[in-house]
């Protein structure tokens, strides 16, 4: 979860879903993400994240997170959405538990509103927002639509946020998303995409885990 720190109008972007579970587009691809954070001492940090992504043709989704650093917390944590049996799979290798939530079942409407992402803290601020459209360009050979949305807080003009996007119809999926915040940047790609259907065995626990069932948490 991001966390806000006092006197920062932003919180640290949260990572968004560039592909959605969607019925008869089965895709993969690797999903490169930088993080940049604007430092008290005037210095910035960056952190690259690859992600390998599955989607089949049912609409399940594989997330997992690539690289060996011991350090990372996320290496070996595996998520499946899957709205065919109607849950949430979590896998973790180091600890040889799967975890499975429960899911609404898919339809074409729940997954229309599914949100590509967070931005914590949004809520309570005003803001004045303007979108611009950015044409089409393709990317690893696809082609995608962009909008550019600025956002400005109402009672303070200098915080300014802008979300650029830039998305496929046809394949439900965000090829570019850039974030730029007064305290940093978030950007997120595709590269090395294929638009093959991925081995079923992608979608399960593998066998020998422990599995544990998570109730779905109540609504406030």
């Amino acid at each position: 979860m991001a966390s806000i720190q006092i006197g920062d109008p932003f919180p640290k972007p949260s990572t968004y879903l560039l592909a959605l579970p969607v019925l008869a587009s089965p895709i993969s691809f690797e999903q490169v993400e930088e993080r940049s954070r604007n430092l008290k001492d005037g210095a910035s940090s960056v952190e690259t994240i690859v992600r390998s992504v599955y989607r089949d043709s049912f609409g399940r989704l594989r997330t997992e997170r690539a690289g060996s650093e011991p350090s990372a917390v996320f290496n070996g944590v595996i998520q499946i959405i899957d709205p065919v049996a109607g849950v949430i799979l979590v896998s973790i290798e180091s600890e040889k538990v799967g975890y499975r939530l429960p899911l609404p079942k898919f339809s074409a409407v729940s997954f229309a509103n599914f949100s590509l992402a967070i931005d914590e803290g949004a809520a309570s601020r005003k803001w004045i927002s303007r979108t611009e459209h950015l044409g089409t360009q393709k990317i690893e050979g696809v082609e995608f639509e962009g909008t550019r949305i600025v956002e400005t807080k109402r009672d303070e003009p200098w915080i300014i946020k802008s979300v650029e996007q830039w998305h496929s119809a046809d394949l439900n999926l965000l090829g570019l998303v850039v974030v730029s915040m007064p305290n940093g940047s978030y950007r997120a790609r595709i590269q090395n995409v294929h638009r093959v259907e991925p081995d079923a065995v992608l979608f399960k626990i593998p066998s020998g885990y422990v599995i544990r069932n998570l109730p779905v948490a109540d609504k406030p």
